[in-house]
């Protein structure tokens, strides 16, 4: 009984639209790409207003619909089709078809009739965005800057369009264009860190380490509290070994929040490079402290710098590095692993084996571990056999 009367409600719902569509100023129902999403998002309202005429059925279009929002777009397309041949200037059905060609992974047909709404009316905004981002997701890049640049030129406050002309120019390779298009788009929202760090990455690609640098600076002027900006500069500063201004944004970093593990975790990188490994193993245990930090990033940095250190390196630092690695992520195999080589090595064998098997529990079909636990069975099996003698 409930289906019944959900049915009637969509049914009755898509007459509605069906009025809506042929009658009054569209909304669209259809989906376009956004640059780099690879997937369909949803878009806002479509101003087209397609005349009414006697030769659409408007009976087929709500049954196209139907077809439509139950994912049967096979059935839709064959009576939207059918309906565009009585009225072929129709962008809403256009723009429709091209919506529907999309969900069927039919691309080069989608930009097609993308392209005829587009004709039918350029000034139509989602039209165009439509009809854009099909170009770039089809790797027309040359030819969606065209489009782009038309509406951004028409509203420059506009910085969705925007970022889409910039993802296109990027495409092609014309950095300065996107740093113009990015200058625009920040004199009307403001410096904000995701376009800042989209500027330092391509003022990186120009190798223009300064520029980049001023950037991060202009970032930190703007929210002079926010520890993020201070790590992020610290981390450009030691990617192109300028350490010792690195070292200055780490402090300033920890005068706002001294327990900050990320600040921790950069100071540590700084000691193992100067071979310094009480510092190194120190500061890491205090980003081990840090509750914010999520358990496997934090073990996946720490295993980098186990796998950095020397094998006469401290043991006993060691061995309470690999335990805070266990603690804070006990789900990973490569902690209890690490102990049983540890163990192992300080002639710990039971202990070490312990570790292998707690880590089989995690990774069953390691042949490798397999071969460790019974090939320490057998040692202590013999140990136990001469010790009997």
């Amino acid at each position: 009984m409930v289906l019944k009367i959900n049915m009637q409600f969509i049914i009755k719902s898509l007459c509605i639209i069906g009025l809506v569509f042929f009658s009054m100023p569209q909304k669209a129902v259809a989906q376009d790409f956004k640059i780099g999403d690879k997937v369909p998002i949803p878009i806002g309202g479509v101003t087209a207003k397609p005349k009414p005429t006697k030769e659409v059925n408007e009976a087929s279009f709500v049954e196209g619909m139907k077809f439509y929002m139950i994912e049967e777009y096979a059935k839709a397309l064959d009576l939207f089709e059918k309906n565009l041949k009585n009225e072929p200037e129709n962008g809403g059905l256009n723009f429709q078809i091209s919506a529907t060609y999309q969900k069927l992974n039919k691309i080069e047909k989608a930009i097609e009739f993308a392209a005829k709404a587009y004709e039918i009316d350029n000034l139509n905004l989602e039209y165009a965005q439509m009809y854009g981002a099909l170009l770039a997701k089809n790797e027309q890049f040359a030819e969606a800057t065209k489009i782009y640049k038309k509406l951004f030129e028409k509203d420059p406050s506009n910085s969705e369009i925007g970022l889409d002309l910039a993802a296109t120019y990027y495409s092609q390779g014309k950095y300065d264009e996107v740093l113009k298009i990015y200058d625009t788009i920040e004199k009307n929202l403001g410096t904000s860190a995701e376009l800042t760090n989209q500027k330092q990455q391509i003022y990186l690609k120009l190798n223009k380490t300064k520029d980049a640098l001023e950037e991060g600076d202009k970032l930190i002027k703007s929210a002079p509290n926010d520890i993020e900006n201070y790590i992020g500069q610290a981390e450009l500063l030691i990617r192109n070994e300028k350490l010792p201004e690195a070292l200055e944004y780490i402090n300033k970093a920890l005068k706002i929040s001294p327990e900050n593990g990320q600040a921790h975790i950069l100071l540590a990188d700084l000691a193992r490079r100067k071979k310094d490994f009480k510092t190194m193993f120190d500061e890491l245990n205090l980003a081990c402290d840090d509750k914010n930090l999520e358990g496997a990033p934090l073990a996946k940095i720490l295993f980098s710098f186990m796998e950095s250190l020397p094998e006469d390196s401290d043991k006993g630092q060691k061995e309470k590095l690999i335990q805070k690695i266990i603690a804070i992520h006990p789900e990973e195999p490569r902690g209890y692993m690490l102990m049983g080589d540890l163990l192992y090595q300080n002639g710990k064998k039971k202990e070490a084996n312990q570790n292998y098997i707690n880590a089989t529990k995690l990774e069953k079909n390691n042949s490798q571990l397999w071969m460790r636990i019974l090939a320490i069975d057998n040692e202590l099996a013999a140990f136990k056999e001469s010790a009997m003698h």
